[in-house]
């Protein structure tokens, strides 16, 4: 039945750049900045429907709301808000879940968000569960530090994250 359909659980790498450029089109196509914004979000949120298991395509999904503010900076901060809020909660399942390729990804993202929003303890919990080999996250304990007022003596202050 599923082969009939051409109905596939998960989408290649390949398939998941095509989605996501598609939408790009859409964000840089023809209408006003609304509709286009508008067509933006709808197709995001029909392939996350059509495709709820695609890690790739929630990822590329998150990331791809960040362009929204880009492609639209006169956007109001309602929307802003929203879109903000829609890419953590696809970094937050992505994380949650436990598994694959982006959860540190995820976690480094969901801590940049942390600070953004006022919630340093947060951050620093998310920080220092991420393996010392990941990418890395100076820039973010930078953020965070600032933040929190301590000075920025990063070899010294910034923990071990396997402490």
């Amino acid at each position: 039945m599923d082969s009939l359909l051409s109905f596939h659980e998960e989408l290649s790498d390949e398939e998941v750049k095509e989605q996501i450029n598609g939408v790009f089109a859409l964000l840089t196509g023809e209408g006003t900045a609304e509709e286009r914004s508008a067509a933006g979000e709808a197709r995001l949120k029909e392939l996350l429907h059509r495709y709820p298991n695609s890690q790739a395509l929630k990822f590329n999904a998150a990331l791809s709301y960040d362009s929204f503010a880009l492609f639209f900076p006169g956007a109001e901060e309602e929307k802003r808000l929203a879109w903000r809020s829609r890419k953590k909660k696809l970094m937050e399942e992505l994380y949650r879940s436990g598994s694959g390729p982006y959860r540190q990804q995820c976690a480094m993202l969901l801590a940049n968000l942390a600070i953004l929003e006022g919630e340093p303890d947060r951050a620093e919990s998310l920080l220092k569960e991420l393996p010392e080999q990941c990418s890395d996250p100076t820039g973010i304990w930078v953020q965070l530090y600032l933040k929190q007022g301590k000075p920025l003596l990063l070899k010294k202050a910034m923990p071990s994250s396997t402490s």
